[in-house]
């Protein structure tokens, strides 16, 4: 019933932004300002973050890509392995090598505004995907963060919540996996 409820969160996500993101002034039209920003972006980067199954701490790598539907709306795309890099409670914290616990790739709409240079932008979307290993399941993934450099190089720091599909509960109920996480990457974008 969860993994239901969230694809029903997924789609309905997917289908308000689809619209927006058409109602935008299209890269084809008069302005040369907008047809000659950047289409396109890949990524590369890594996530650090806390998630209850993983027992609190999990790390990552992952790499990103977007392509440019609008002057403010992005198709993004996110491929990445994470895996269980500690354990224990906020006072007693231990740290123990990565181990590739779950495989992910998520897709969704990203939104940036950009100052007037745009050199700095603030970036938001909602990503839905599927996660593989312990955590398999649907994930839907909304994030916000900011794009800074230069035209062509770019750093990407970003937060973001993981809402995945139901994990078994041994004392009770399936209960829905929540993780929150920072990420952060160097793009390249043309």
């Amino acid at each position: 019933m969860r993994i239901t409820t969230l694809t029903a969160l997924g789609l309905l996500c997917v289908s308000v932004a689809a619209p927006i993101a058409h109602a935008e002034p299209s890269l084809t039209a008069s302005s040369r300002e907008v047809a000659s920003e950047p289409k396109t972006y890949v990524a590369a980067g890594v996530a650090l973050g806390a998630d209850g199954t993983l027992d609190w701490l999990y790390s990552g790598a992952q790499i990103e890509a977007g392509y440019r539907l609008s002057t403010t709306w992005w198709l993004h795309g996110d491929v990445g392995v994470m895996g269980r890099s500690g354990y224990g409670t906020v006072q007693r914290i231990t740290l123990m090598a990565p181990s590739a616990d779950a495989y992910e790739a998520r897709l969704g709409p990203e939104a940036r505004r950009c100052n007037s240079t745009g050199a700095a932008c603030l970036v938001g979307g909602v990503d839905l995907g599927y996660r593989t290993g312990e955590l398999a399941g649907l994930v839907v993934a909304p994030r916000v963060g900011l794009d800074v450099g230069s035209r062509k190089l770019r750093f990407r720091p970003a937060i973001e919540l993981q809402v995945g599909g139901p994990i078994d509960n041994r004392e009770g109920p399936s209960i829905p996996d929540v993780g929150i996480g920072f990420t952060t990457a160097i793009a390249y974008q043309w």
